[in-house]
């Protein structure tokens, strides 16, 4: 993935798409081909207080790999993926938190929102996969979020993971941490 031109992702909280199926995933594709749409009733969402084998088990009997998790009042407030709650992840949130796995709720684990970035409508219009995919990785967004800034409303999502394995190709999202805190709380240590 060379020559990506620079396209307009932001921070999810400063900020009709064609969707293809058929055709080959190639890094030319148009970047609406990634998106999944959660506009849809039927789109899997899943709450924030949801408990996380129950996630599990949902995601794992509708065979979905990621989804949007909702706050109460049904607004976005992160992501989750089938291979984070298989994870060591967990686990380690768990004993972070001094609480058991079965008292780990979505909200624990979950990508939040506030790391999420996000590209409107019209930017993703213009943008091919690789621009997408090179973009997501020079902010080490394993997922970007898809505005319609006219309806003020969330379309859907791309994940790069998802991208990855459509491509047969590998996307390395190396996440940046933000502070001390962060770096601390993804070190496995003694307490």
């Amino acid at each position: 993935m060379t020559n990506a031109k620079l396209i307009d992702i932001q921070p999810l909280n400063t900020t009709e798409f064609d969707r293809h199926t058929d055709d080959e995933l190639t890094l030319q594709s148009p970047a609406s081909i990634l998106v999944t749409d959660c506009r849809d009733d039927k789109a899997l969402k899943l709450s924030v207080d949801l408990a996380v084998d129950s996630a599990l088990s949902i995601m794992r009997n509708a065979h979905i790999a990621e989804c949007v998790v909702l706050d109460p009042q049904g607004k976005l407030a992160g992501m989750i993926s089938l291979t984070d709650l298989q994870s060591a992840k967990v686990l380690s949130t768990a004993n972070r938190l001094g609480l058991h796995r079965s008292d780990l709720t979505l909200k624990d684990v979950m990508y939040p929102k506030a790391k999420l970035q996000s590209i409107n409508l019209f930017a993703l219009s213009r943008a091919n996969v690789n621009d997408l995919l090179n973009n997501m990785q020079r902010l080490g967004a394993p997922y970007v979020i898809v505005i319609n800034a006219h309806e003020n409303e969330i379309c859907g999502y791309v994940s790069a993971r998802e991208a990855s394995k459509r491509l047969n190709h590998p996307v390395h999202i190396n996440a940046y941490a933000s502070g001390l805190k962060e770096v601390l709380e993804t070190v496995d240590h003694p307490h």
